[in-house]
């Protein structure tokens, strides 16, 4: 009987150091009282260490890149706008030493108009598209004659 009181003795002071433990170690079991307890300045409702959680840090880590992808494209940007002004004002200038001289410069590039620059490229883009189509309906009748070849040659043999 006294080793059943020894054993339940030992449990109860474990048990009671593993809470005093508990209470004096945790910022999230009752906060206000830790810090009263510490002397320290009252709780003001605010933690001193960020929140850490595997899905804030991967909001911040996706945040940090789309900063930095901004940033690369405010400067593509940037200097778009800028070559396009070069343009425009190398365009300005053509046209007006172009009328000082009484004819147009039909081989500057820049008095090509973008419009039919567009179009061209729909219509090459639209030639490519078939041509690509006639080949790959050209190779996808090679492949089936091939199998077919492949298929009669086995036949053959057995």
């Amino acid at each position: 009987m006294w080793i059943w009181w020894v054993i339940s003795l030992i449990i109860l002071i474990a048990c009671a150091i593993f809470a005093y433990r508990m209470i004096f170690s945790s910022y999230e079991f009752l906060p206000a009282d830790k810090n009263k307890w510490y002397g320290t300045k009252f709780f003001t409702g605010f933690s001193t260490t960020p929140l850490k959680t595997p899905d804030l840090l991967s909001v911040n880590s996706r945040l940090h890149k789309m900063e930095e992808h901004s940033s690369f494209y405010d400067f593509q940007f940037s200097q778009l706008f800028h070559r396009v002004k070069e343009l425009e004002e190398m365009q300005s200038r053509s046209f007006g030493q172009s009328a000082i001289h009484g004819k147009r410069n039909e081989e500057n590039p820049i008095t090509i108009e973008w419009k039919e620059l567009y179009y061209e490229e729909n219509a090459l883009k639209g030639k490519l598209e078939n041509a690509l189509d006639e080949m790959s309906q050209k190779l996808e009748y090679a492949e089936n004659r091939l199998n077919s070849i492949g298929c009669n040659n086995a036949k053959a043999t057995t």
